[in-house]
């Protein structure tokens, strides 16, 4: 009952915070906008979604074969859209990587093998939005700069070491180990320590880590390009340099478990950091709209992944 209680006002933030954004913006210029859009550039935007989802499952795939070599490329691209489809339901956007784990689990039966590599996965992906986020700031213009995007990218890459930290070390899992265990969790407790040490088996493949680590900065280049094409497709002009800013400070604060898939928040965001640099708030509105509705058709995908899928 708390679970479902938790879900509906995650739910219900989700809706206010989608209200709220467009209470602050002109709709029916929204829609002229929406309406309005170039068929050639939304094209070559959902062709960056199709290349960002090969690009995801390519990294993946280099470090569960660390682990295990027969998973097939294919398989991680099904459960990725799989992913991609059910996270759009769960809180944060971290839902899809709970889900793809999930999927992948079931295939090679292996839990800690599989959340070792979803999670150097997502700490790899990480520190490159956090990269990819600095260059944006530091080559933005002065007015298009906020010291609320500093602090936003200071916390996240505190917290993002700390995760690393906590990942890799022994004592950190020690005392997570002991935690959990005086609460009546021990075997969550035991299963941290062991996904802790098979994390560390990646220290021994440096030229793994080093590609997929370069797959992670391309990924978020690409998703920055797709935001960049469909600002284009909705005539919305806006730098690629700020774009790389905004995207990844928008993706980190989307994780947050606030909301249902990041829907109303990722435009609740973009109005927020639109009105700050003194941007129309409806062309922040239009742009994150259009991602969500773009981001649900690839989730199309995803359900028919879930028919085709084989279900234990």
């Amino acid at each position: 009952m708390k679970i479902s209680a938790n879900y509906l006002l995650k739910l219900l933030f989700s809706f206010l915070i989608f209200g709220l954004a467009l209470s602050q913006v002109d709709w029916l210029l929204v829609q002229d906008t929406l309406f309005a859009a170039s068929g050639l550039w939304l094209s070559l935007h959902l062709a960056t979604l199709v290349l960002e989802r090969l690009v995801f499952t390519w990294k993946w795939l280099l470090l569960i074969h660390v682990f295990n070599r027969g998973v097939s490329f294919l398989q991680l691209l099904a459960n990725a859209l799989v992913g991609k489809l059910w996270g759009t339901f769960l809180p944060s956007s971290l839902g899809v990587d709970i889900i793809r784990a999930y999927y992948l689990n079931r295939d090679i039966d292996n839990p800690t093998q599989v959340t070792a590599s979803v999670l150097c996965d997502k700490l790899l992906a990480l520190v490159a939005l956090l990269l990819v986020a600095l260059v944006g700031l530091l080559q933005s213009p002065a007015e298009l700069q906020n010291p609320v995007f500093l602090l936003i990218l200071f916390l996240g890459a505190s917290a993002v070491a700390l995760l690393i930290f906590v990942s890799v070390n022994d004592g950190a899992a020690n005392i997570l180990n002991r935690i959990f265990s005086s609460i009546n969790l021990a075997p969550l407790g035991l299963f941290v320590k062991r996904v802790s040490k098979t994390m560390q088996v990646y220290s021994h493949v440096p030229l793994v880590l080093f590609w997929s680590f370069l797959g992670s900065c391309g990924l978020q280049l690409t998703r920055v390009i797709s935001v960049w094409l469909m600002a284009l497709a909705l005539g919305i002009d806006v730098s690629f340099t700020f774009l790389m800013l905004v995207i990844p400070l928008s993706m980190l604060l989307i994780m947050l478990p606030i909301s249902i898939g990041g829907i109303g928040l990722r435009e609740g965001i973009l109005v927020g950091i639109f009105n700050l640099v003194g941007m129309d708030s409806t062309d922040g509105f239009s742009l994150g709209l259009s991602i969500t509705l773009a981001d649900l058709l690839l989730s199309v995908a995803g359900g028919l992944a879930y028919l085709k899928t084989p279900r234990k």
